[in-house]
């Protein structure tokens, strides 16, 4: 099956161990939302990725949540893009 239109994948995920930074937003996540309509985007936190070094359970939980809802906010898009964590 020849698939000459089909969009290439990108793949990208910001652990949650430390505050979101300004880097964050303007080194990737600002440019995420531009992508989504020519890529086929998977975007995750990577929460078990994290796991290297003692983390508080709660406080990465938190931090999880409150950096899902920074990719909605800064433009993702759910309904055109793989967001999980």
């Amino acid at each position: 099956m020849e698939k000459d239109n089909a969009k290439k994948i990108v793949f990208s995920g910001i652990q949650p161990t430390g505050s979101f930074t300004l880097g964050n937003y303007i080194g990737a996540v600002r440019n995420w939302p531009l992508l989504q309509d020519e890529y086929n985007c998977i975007y995750s936190v990577v929460d078990q990725h994290a796991l290297t070094v003692r983390q508080d359970p709660a406080t990465l939980r938190k931090r999880a949540r409150a950096l899902l809802t920074l990719y909605i906010a800064a433009g993702l898009d759910p309904e055109k893009n793989c967001i999980y964590y």
